[in-house]
């Protein structure tokens, strides 16, 4: 009997010690879940900076981009944009291009801005391309030239748009390369509109430009980077190859009647996404993304008019929160200056890490910038309500040497809201807006 009791607990103790062992296998996996630990290679802090753009309409010679230039000029500076698109012309008129590409030429001599100029068969005198018209183009552009692009959105035509849209990037290609004047300025592939057509109707024009193309608006929806894989990058490479990509349109409505499938978002949220979109698009591999736009071109948001209210300004030039956020998140990641190889930071993020997408980035003088965000929804497309969405609460571990931690969110200030001397642990809550964490390293 005693041989017998001792045998049932052992059985026990099998069994306990067996939970005991499910258990802490358990926790390590809980806690592997719950924590990112590397040694991680940042990116250069002005890479990201120079990889924003946004697109105006100063060809429009009346509304908000001409009645108020002077306006737009100083808004571009104080942005510290370097990138912007905009429609190419050869307008009928020679006053016209001369106020027209007067001003793109101003801009670039004393702001720094660079244009993408898109050329397409509906706009007056460039029903075709040939090489007197693009060298006409890039002689009135002058420094401002950056880039050409293809046709814009051209299967909203209909019809046979495919074979159209073929015809005009291919000359426009062979122009700008035949063309002693223009053979070194990079062609942009053409962006097709939602909804998108299948892709068997989409063209391959991998031979014809230097950049693929997409214009990929999230629709109201949060920005993470996986929607884009679903169709815009698919199109893009079938129409572009494997070249590198361009977001040449992408961005959110305040048109908050506007209830087809672009569904808008509130002034607030839109600014919660717009940074949050730069971000997961160049942790994507996006060579820029240019953001829809940068001045409403209609007064009325409550109106239906979903293209009037994409604005980073409202009509009457004042700032929506999406342009303060960018203001100070360029103001604090600007670095120009040559390129340099950027250095790796020893860290790990542990507790409610889920949902918390990242990006590390360094400055030439060794300070990395940590940037966490929450990639969840900010805005209920159903009620259209904006979402309190409860930080995260995030520990990171600093494995080396850090002398200084400076915490910033772009979204509420320019400054810092908060300092750490010699941190080696930093319990962070982390939003659904950027989180940004300065790191000065000791040595």
């Amino acid at each position: 009997m005693g041989k017998k009791a001792l045998t049932a607990a052992q059985k026990i103790r099998s069994k306990w010690a067996a939970l005991a062992a499910a258990l802490v296998v358990l926790v390590v996996l809980v806690l592997i879940i719950t924590s990112l630990s590397s040694t991680e290679t940042a990116r250069e802090a002005d890479e990201f900076v120079d990889s924003i753009g946004v697109n105006t309409h100063l060809h429009f010679l009346d509304g908000p981009y001409d009645d108020r230039y002077p306006l737009v000029r100083e808004k571009l500076s104080d942005l510290g944009m370097r990138h912007v698109r905009n429609g190419g012309i050869i307008a009928p008129s020679p006053a016209a291009n001369d106020l027209f590409y007067g001003r793109l030429r101003e801009l670039a001599q004393e702001e720094g801005v660079r244009f993408t100029l898109s050329l397409d068969p509906r706009r007056q005198n460039l029903g075709s391309v040939d090489e007197e018209k693009v060298g006409r183009v890039a002689r009135m552009a002058g420094p401002a030239l950056e880039s050409f692009e293809g046709p814009n959105e051209l299967n909203k035509e209909g019809g046979d748009w495919a074979d159209t849209l073929a015809a005009y990037q291919k000359d426009l290609y062979r122009a700008v390369k035949g063309n002693p004047s223009t053979s070194d300025v990079p062609v942009l592939g053409p962006a097709i509109a939602k909804p998108y057509p299948s892709i068997g109707e989409v063209p391959d024009l991998s031979a014809y430009s230097d950049y693929a193309n997409m214009h990929s608006y999230p629709g109201g929806r949060s920005p993470d980077a996986r929607n884009l894989d679903n169709e815009s990058i698919p199109l893009a490479r079938k129409i572009g190859g494997n070249d590198p990509i361009v977001a040449t349109e992408t961005g959110y409505t305040n048109a908050m009647n506007y209830g087809d499938h672009h569904r808008p978002v509130s002034e607030r949220t839109m600014g919660k996404y717009v940074p949050r979109l730069l971000f997961e698009y160049f942790n994507r591999g996006v060579q820029r993304t240019y953001l829809y736009e940068l001045v409403d071109q209609g007064p009325d948001p409550d109106k239906d008019e979903r293209d009037e209210n994409f604005g980073l300004l409202r009509y009457d030039g004042t700032e929506k929160p999406a342009y303060g956020a960018l203001e100070n998140l360029i103001g604090l990641l600007e670095d120009p200056g040559p390129p340099f190889e950027a250095g790796s930071l020893d860290y790990s993020l542990g507790g409610e890490v889920e949902d918390v997408h990242r990006t590390l980035l360094q400055k030439r003088d060794g300070r990395f910038y940590l940037v966490l965000w929450q990639e969840v929804p900010s805005y209920n497309l159903e009620t259209g309500r904006d979402l309190y969405v409860e930080p995260q609460r995030v520990q990171l571990t600093l494995d080396e040497p850090i002398k200084v931690a400076n915490l910033y969110q772009p979204n509420r200030s320019a400054s810092r809201i908060k300092t750490y001397t010699a941190p080696k642990r930093i319990t962070l809550d982390v939003p659904d807006e950027l989180l940004v964490i300065e790191l000065v390293p000791s040595n």
